[in-house]
Formats: structure tokens, C-alpha cells, sequence
């Protein structure tokens, strides 16, 4: 699939669902094998397996996939040689493929065993077992330090002097003196002749506006309307009527 997505045949996702997608494929032309260039760094196997490397002069027609089973399963099996299954392929290439040179590489990979390490569920067990343990062990510790803690601020509080309550309650005392016994300074009457003096103020001035726009609006009237201010002077009470003007 790198191989097709590199040389701009197709896109990623079209290549791996190609049959050939997961093949690993390397020109190497008449060269040894001395004279690849493998670019992984790691592969992770589970279990035994072959890694193969090969021109087209095998892989046409899909002659790998067609015999791979013959040659790579009694390899497995220490049956043969890698050195014979190379040679055995590569005569079935030249028998099929003869049109082409064939270059193969074959690479056995086993699984040591010394590396398995047996997996019980009593050692799961242990192991889990040994994990609870530290915790607990930090559990204590940590009540054991707050217990501390605790002793070391009681005898702070008993080891303070005698001095600093007495100074305290004494400020407190003196503060309820001065809230209890209020300075003679503060009288609140010379505090409300002000307020009632404003008050005063502010009222006549009310009035006069009132009584001054009142005025100049009746005069207004009489001058620009005067039928209709007789009209409302006649609709006034008997003993209000004097105050009306007499009409020319």
C-alpha cells in the first residue's frame, strides 16, 4: 500500500483494501541480498513466522500466494532448510516466470522461549496482593503525621502566656466601655434645626412658584382670551366675583 500511495498510483485508503496491500516489496534486480535497504526498524511477532522478499519474477501471475504453503510450512516445521526453500522457489519461479530474473530473500523468525514468562492466577494473585500493601503503609503513615500535628498545637495553645488573654479581654472591655458611655459632643438637636430650617425653606419656595405661575397664567389668559375668562369668572361663586376684573 506505501508503495502505491509513494509512486501516486493511488490514495491510502484505496491501497489497503488491495489484496496484495500488506506485501513487502523491494526491487532487487541481479544484487545480492547484502544489498537491501530494509527502511522498518521493528516488527512485533506473536508467534513464529517468514519474512519474504521478492521481485516480480515470483510474485507475477500471483505465484506467492499459490505456493507459499509448500515452501514455507515444512520451513516452520524444521523439515528443510531456508537455504533449500529458496532454491525450491526460485526453480518454481523460473518454471512459471521464465520471462523475468527472479531475486527472493526468506528471513525465519522464531520466538524465544526463554522470554515467555508463565502467567498463573496465583501469581496474579501476589501480585496484586503486593500492590495493596504500600498503599495501606502510606495510609498509616499519613494518620500517624496528622496525629502529630494534633499533640504539637495542643501544647502550643497550653504554653501561650497568660498575659496575652488578659491584654485581650481588656481591649475587649474598653470597647464596650465607649460604645456604652457615647461622647457629650454629639447632640442630635443641633443636628435637626438644619434639616427643619431646609425643610422650611424649600416648602415657601414651593408656594411662591406655585402661586407666581398661577398668576402669570390667569393673566396670560385674560389678555389673549378675555371672553373666555369672563365666562369662567361668572361661573365663580357670588362672593368670589369682586376679585374678578370688570369688564369694559
Amino acid at each position: 500500500a506505501t508503495r502505491e500511495v509513494r509512486s501516486a498510483r493511488s490514495l491510502y485508503r484505496p491501497a489497503l483494501e488491495r489484496i496484495d496491500a500488506t506485501a513487502l516489496t523491494q526491487a532487487l534486480g541481479t544484487k545480492d541480498a547484502e544489498s537491501l535497504h530494509i527502511a522498518i526498524q521493528r516488527f512485533i511477532l506473536e508467534e513464529d513466522g517468514v519474512l519474504l522478499l521478492c521481485s516480480d519474477g515470483l510474485s507475477d501471475n500471483n505465484w506467492v500466494e499459490k505456493s507459499w504453503q509448500d515452501y514455507v510450512t515444512p520451513v516452520l516445521a524444521g523439515q528443510i532448510s531456508v537455504a533449500d526453500a529458496v532454491s525450491n522457489w526460485i526453480n518454481l519461479a523460473n518454471e512459471k516466470n521464465g520471462h523475468d530474473n527472479t531475486s527472493l530473500v526468506m528471513t525465519l523468525c522464531s520466538i524465544s522461549k526463554g522470554y515467555l514468562v508463565p502467567v498463573t492466577q496465583s501469581s496474579l494473585s501476589g501480585e496484586i496482593i503486593k500492590t495493596e500493601e504500600p498503599e495501606e503503609l502510606e495510609e498509616l503513615e499519613e494518620l500517624e503525621e496528622l496525629e502529630e500535628l494534633e499533640v504539637e498545637l495542643e501544647a502550643e495553645l497550653e504554653a501561650e502566656p497568660e498575659s496575652s488573654f488578659a491584654e485581650s479581654s481588656q481591649a475587649l472591655l474598653d470597647l464596650d466601655l465607649t460604645l456604652d458611655n457615647p461622647p457629650e459632643s454629639a447632640i442630635p438637636t443641633a443636628v435637626k434645626q438644619p434639616i427643619r430650617r431646609k425643610s422650611i425653606v424649600i416648602i415657601g419656595g414651593l408656594l411662591a412658584v406655585l402661586v407666581g405661575g398661577t398668576s402669570l397664567g390667569l393673566f396670560a389668559w385674560r389678555q389673549f382670551n378675555p371672553q373666555g375668562f369672563s365666562q369662567l369668572c361668572r361661573q365663580l361663586p357670588q362672593p368670589m366675583q369682586p376679585i374678578c376684573p370688570q369688564s369694559k
